[in-house]
């Protein structure tokens, strides 16, 4: 498919970090949204490309903040998925029903999914760096130095590789 937007992190708006957006050439460029923190990593579009999900970090004393998770509609419409993620990765499956996460838990990075509205936050193992196949039906995600997959559902996991920051192609 064509991109025809360009989602983007910049310092443009007075210091404080916000997302815009542009045509893929990089012109006519406007500010999309604000979060009420910091953005944290990569921004996600939905599969259908309706919707931006991206992680923040979001201040609640001076030294004590947490991460959540965004999603704006190109209407123009926001809403932060009350899940708090521990790190910047939050990728919308490809029918765009569900979005993997990671979360600490007891001091480990677990990996999470939860419903495209916030809701149903489900623990399925230990690890990070979720990403979705193209069927939608398995995430590929980092766990100690190794590629592994999981079922979406929890079940079959296993280990691919020794490696880090696997890639998928978008043809599976």
């Amino acid at each position: 498919p064509r991109a025809r937007r360009l989602v983007f992190a910049s310092l443009r708006s007075g210091g404080r970090v916000a997302l815009y957006q542009a045509d893929p050439r990089g012109r006519g460029y406007s500010r999309l949204l604000r979060p009420a923190g910091r953005v944290r990593g990569a921004q996600n579009w939905s599969p259908l490309g309706d919707r931006l999900v991206f992680g923040y970090r979001k201040t609640i004393r001076e030294e004590e903040y947490v991460f959540r998770i965004g999603v704006q509609d190109i209407a123009g419409r926001r809403s932060e998925l009350v899940q708090p993620a521990s790190d910047s990765t939050a990728v919308p499956s490809p029918p765009g029903t569900k979005i993997a996460l990671t979360r600490r838990t007891g001091g480990h990075a677990s990996l999470f999914v939860i419903n495209a509205d916030g809701s149903g936050a489900r623990r399925l193992t230990a690890g990070r760096a979720p990403q979705w196949t193209p069927s939608g039906q398995t995430i590929v995600f980092m766990r100690g130095g190794e590629v592994r997959t999981i079922a979406a559902d929890g079940t079959g996991e296993r280990r691919l590789a020794i490696g880090l920051d696997p890639t998928l192609s978008p043809d599976g």
